[in-house]
C-alpha cells in the first residue's frame, strides 16, 4: 500500500518546490534581462547602475546592495507578508483553517511577486539621469536592503545653469559593512547631493581602494563631458 502524505506535508512540499522553481526562473530571467539592458553600456557605466534595470541612458545610482541580495530580501519580505495575511484570514474561520491559509498564502504570494521584483530591480533609492541641458533626479524612501517603500517616489529636475560642479569624494561606509565607498557629488547653489556610489566588497586593500577612486574620477569626467561642465580637477579630502 502506498503511503499517503497529510495535507500539511503536501503543502510544505508544494511551497518548497515552488520556491525552488521561482528561484531558477528568476535567475534565468535576471540573466537575460541583464544581458539585454546592459548590452549598450560601457564597463565604466555598469558599476554605477548597481544591477538596476530600466533606467534609461546616462543614469547613475546611489545604492549599497547588489541585485541578488535585493531580490532575495524582497522575496523574503513578500513571503512573510503573504504568510501574515494568510494567517489573519485563516483565524477568522472556525473550521478549515489550514485550507484557507494555503489558498490565501498562494494568492497573496502571487500578487506580491511582481511587486518584489519591481522593488529589487527597477526602483533604486536614488537615480540621476543627465542630458545636455538638464539633470533629472528620482528618489525612493527605503526600509531595508535598498528596497523602496511603495508610493514614496519623488522627482526633481535641474537646469544646466543650476549645476555648479560635479565631483567625487570618499564616502562613509554603510552601517554594518566594511567596504570602501566613494561618492559622486552634484553641487548646486543650494548645496551638494550624492548622486552615485561605488564600493568594494568586504574590507579592501590599497589596490582596491585605488580602483574605486579611479572609477569615480573617470565617471565624473564622463558626466562632465556629456553635461558640458568645465573640467577643473576635483579635490579629495
Amino acid at each position: 500500500m502506498r503511503r499517503q502524505l497529510d495535507d500539511n506535508t503536501r503543502s510544505a512540499l508544494h511551497y518548497l518546490l515552488l520556491g525552488i522553481a521561482l528561484t531558477i526562473v528568476l535567475r534565468l530571467a535576471w540573466t537575460s534581462l541583464y544581458a539585454m539592458a546592459y548590452a549598450g553600456l560601457s564597463d565604466l557605466e555598469r558599476p554605477f547602475r548597481w544591477g538596476y534595470l530600466g533606467l534609461g541612458p546616462s543614469a547613475v545610482v546611489v545604492a549599497s546592495t547588489g541585485p541578488v541580495e535585493r531580490l532575495f530580501t524582497a522575496l523574503l519580505v513578500a513571503v512573510a507578508v503573504a504568510a501574515m495575511a494568510a494567517l489573519a484570514w485563516a483565524c477568522t474561520a472556525a473550521t478549515g483553517r489550514a485550507k484557507r491559509f494555503g489558498r490565501m498564502f498562494r494568492l497573496t504570494a502571487l500578487l506580491l511577486l511582481p511587486v518584489a521584483v519591481w522593488a529589487a530591480l527597477f526602483a533604486p533609492p536614488k537615480s540621476t539621469r543627465f542630458t545636455r541641458d538638464a539633470v533629472f533626479l528620482e528618489y525612493h524612501r527605503t526600509f531595508i536592503a535598498d528596497l523602496p517603500i511603495p508610493f514614496s517616489g519623488a522627482r526633481q529636475g535641474l537646469g544646466r545653469g543650476e549645476v555648479k560642479d560635479i565631483t567625487w569624494r570618499q564616502g562613509a561606509p554603510v552601517r554594518g559593512q566594511e567596504g570602501y565607498v566613494a561618492e559622486i557629488l552634484l553641487r548646486t547653489a543650494h548645496g551638494e547631493e550624492v548622486i552615485a556610489t561605488a564600493a568594494t566588497d568586504g574590507r579592501p586593500d590599497a589596490m582596491e581602494k585605488a580602483a574605486v577612486d579611479s572609477l569615480c574620477a573617470r565617471m565624473v569626467s564622463e558626466i562632465r563631458a556629456r553635461f558640458t561642465i568645465g573640467t577643473r580637477p576635483s579635490s579629495m579630502p
